[in-house]
């Protein structure tokens, strides 16, 4: 992002060139602050942007080492993504399958994990 003086030192690089799809979404990097924003996936990887306050997380594809779904139902309610750097971050996303399947083109099935209980609902979620 840049202002018309310059990209400011606290000003989040985004990832993305075009977006594909944005949804509400809350980021757990802290589990006792959770910060409601919007996700933004698109060309480049990962995009969150805190809906009040400070707080951004981008995300490139390339450094996707895996992506953890936890489905209920009919729901898939939260995406942990773990980077290359093996650090994880969920978010719980109100888009669910339209997210994942954004991931999915990008990361491949291979990357897509179940978060444990729900293997057979990730099956038919990627699968519609």
């Amino acid at each position: 992002m840049k202002s018309e003086r310059g990209a400011k030192s606290d000003e989040p690089r985004f990832v993305n060139s075009t977006i594909e799809i944005g949804a509400k979404a809350n980021c757990f990097l802290n589990r006792f602050n959770p910060r409601h924003g919007t996700i933004m996936l698109g060309d480049g990887g990962m995009d969150f942007v805190a809906g009040t306050g400070y707080g951004f997380v981008s995300i490139p594809w390339t450094s996707v080492q895996k992506v953890r779904v936890d489905v209920y139902g009919k729901h898939v309610r939260s995406i942990d993504v773990v980077t290359e750097e093996g650090q994880t971050i969920p978010f719980v996303v109100s888009n669910g399958y339209e997210v994942l399947r954004v991931v999915h083109a990008h990361v491949g099935r291979e990357k897509i994990f179940s978060a444990g209980h729900s293997l057979g609902m990730l099956a038919r979620v990627l699968h519609r």
